[in-house]
């Protein structure tokens, strides 16, 4: 089943709600984004207003309620991206090929 009818029989089971809420699934390419979406429990179906695309979403982890909370998540994020980058930085360097 596709994630789109998945979300649509969620929210038309459960009642789902709609709001307004920011979205940081992609935080770290385009930034956060305020999004449109319609859940049910923690889980939802938003549609960014700046690119009009669709996608599931996860309450805490890719939507929040607050701008705030949005750029928290957004500073987490970049965090653990920079200390992944410097991981893999640190193990090019230690790599030796033939002679050297």
């Amino acid at each position: 089943m596709r994630r789109g009818v998945f979300a649509r029989r969620l929210s038309e089971d459960q009642g789902g709600e709609e709001m307004k809420a920011y979205s940081t699934k992609y935080a770290l390419t385009t930034g956060i984004d305020e999004v449109e979406i319609e859940f049910s429990g923690n889980y939802g179906y938003a549609k960014c207003s700046r690119t009009g695309v669709r996608s599931w979403l996860n309450k805490g982890v890719d939507w929040h309620e607050t701008r705030e909370q949005a750029i928290a998540r957004a500073d987490e994020m970049r965090k653990a991206r920079i200390a992944s980058l410097r991981k893999q930085i640190a193990r090019l360097e230690a790599m030796r090929f033939g002679g050297e």
